[in-house]
């Protein structure tokens, strides 16, 4: 599998220079709605040179790159096979689904707000492509790559509740442990919803006003109300 990352053109064909091989290929990921685009994921021929084999990738017009301050952010090893792994399997199934690619985030400033999300999270940025400040679009992943998170930069400030929010479990220690350490991080609480039992869960805010809930651990959910 190849991957081509940063390209805008759509793709009329991909062909092995020699052979006339004519390649499968997809665009993944990407975020139209502020010019990002995705990845081209091209199969792999079915013979390879021993020193070198030569795609030729026919555009719909002239060249035209990617070249925002953000960065591609899929990263080089892996990801798109997995989304490849992924299509491969819908695409024998006699139903038309989907699957979510990633959970983008509107916001003011993109690379703190990934910053302070990783700290909450334990995320990693993709270390072939780190996100830096001043990036208006900052990606960053779950150490094992099943979730990734975008912030991107829009004009726009946050006026309402949002309506889709994350809902955090501890991975380790109690709600009211986990609770403590977000609040030094700098989250702000919106709403305590905690019971005199012990069931409930907090709404906080993220340092740009995004909301978020801490709920009990999997431990205290099994252990039942105090």
């Amino acid at each position: 599998m190849v991957a081509v990352r940063g390209l805008h053109n759509a793709v009329r064909r991909v062909t092995v220079v020699g052979t006339g091989e004519e390649l499968d290929h997809r665009t993944l990921g990407g975020f139209p709605a502020h010019n990002v685009p995705g990845v081209l994921c091209i199969d792999a021929p079915t013979r390879l040179d021993p020193y070198a084999t030569v795609l030729a990738v026919e555009l719909d017009g002239e060249l035209d790159l990617y070249r925002g301050a953000g960065h591609g952010w899929q990263p080089a090893h892996g990801w798109c096979r997995n989304l490849l792994d992924h299509l491969d399997a819908s695409c024998d199934d006699a139903r038309v689904t989907s699957f979510i690619s990633h959970t983008t985030v509107d916001c003011a400033d993109a690379y703190p707000l990934s910053r302070w999300w990783q700290a909450v999270l334990d995320y990693v940025d993709d270390p072939d492509d780190p996100n830096e400040p001043g990036h208006e679009e900052c990606m960053i992943f779950s150490r094992d790559g099943k979730h990734r998170l975008l912030f991107v930069e829009v004009p726009d400030a946050k006026q309402v509740k949002n309506r889709i929010h994350f809902d955090l479990r501890p991975v380790e220690g109690s709600r009211d442990a986990e609770l403590s350490r977000l609040i030094e991080l700098g989250a702000t609480t919106v709403a305590d919803r905690r019971n005199p039992d012990g069931t409930g869960w907090v709404v906080l805010a993220d340092p740009e006003g995004n909301e978020f809930c801490i709920l009990r651990s999997n431990a205290e959910v099994a252990a039942g109300p105090a």
